[in-house]
């Protein structure tokens, strides 16, 4: 899913799944649980692109650019109730 211009996709989905990972603990941790949120709310939304590239090379689970777009927005509005 990573666009082709940028460098090392495997590093870069090593990272972010590492911060997936993070942010998901981090939700269980009450003290945490807002910056988590946080985090992950603007980790959804600096993925969001390689989401849209995807779509359009037809590379990722067949989803269509308008469904993808309706459940990240509803994610990161979720992940945005949370911080509040």
């Amino acid at each position: 899913m990573v666009p082709p211009r940028l460098p090392r996709p495997d590093l870069l989905v090593t990272l972010t799944g590492g911060l997936e990972i993070a942010g998901a603990i981090g939700l269980l941790i009450p003290a945490l649980s807002r910056w988590a949120a946080a985090g992950l709310a603007l980790l959804m939304i600096g993925m969001f692109p390689a989401n849209v590239s995807a779509a359009r090379r037809q590379v990722a689970q067949g989803d269509p650019l308008g469904q993808r777009t309706f459940f990240q927005a509803g994610y990161v509005g979720a992940a945005t109730l949370v911080v509040l």
